[in-house]
């Protein structure tokens, strides 16, 4: 999004647009989300010291306490469970199969410039980890899919189903 003007939004489509609102909800979540939210309460503290010095002290001693508990091992895991609940299995009752979604692949090149095989990224190895969890606690197939959105083989699906049958033991 590089360089670009309002105007030039309106007459390129409304997947750009699309895209700025996208970009601007990221920016303000890393202004509102911690560890640069928390920054906001020692902003107010300091514009507030003058005329409410109390006040600025409490805003201070919050700030602390707050990145201090964030800061602590078992807070996060407590406030990454609230967040991340696993499914359970009466859940799929009406399913047919379990179906994973690409998050994205690497691709290896060899020397001469081709691609020579291709790996799970991140995003990916975690929904095929909690697919294979799924699919072995309900005994339902798996189906992956995906496609190659830069034109390169294998495809993210093909990634996936090797990952599932070599590394997990599944068939796909």
């Amino acid at each position: 999004m590089r360089n670009c003007s309002l105007g030039r939004l309106r007459r390129v489509g409304t997947d750009s647009g699309i895209a700025v609102i996208w970009e601007i909800g990221s920016v303000l979540k890393h202004l509102v989300l911690p560890p640069l939210g928390l920054g906001w309460l020692l902003v107010l503290a300091w514009l507030l010291v003058r005329r409410r010095p109390g006040a600025a002290r409490w805003l201070m001693f919050g700030f602390l306490c707050a990145s201090a508990l964030l800061s602590m091992t078992p807070v996060s895991i407590a406030l990454t469970r609230l967040v991340e609940v696993e499914p359970r299995p009466q859940e799929f009752a009406g399913a047919q199969a379990i179906v994973i979604l690409s998050g994205g692949r690497g691709l290896r090149f060899g020397p001469d410039g081709n691609v020579v095989d291709g790996y799970p990224g991140l995003f990916t190895l975690h929904r095929i980890h909690a697919g294979a969890r799924i699919a072995r606690s309900t005994g339902l197939p798996i189906l992956v899919s995906s496609g190659k959105p830069d034109g390169f083989d294998p495809t993210e699906a093909e990634v996936m189903r090797r990952v599932l049958e070599a590394d997990l033991g599944l068939r796909v």
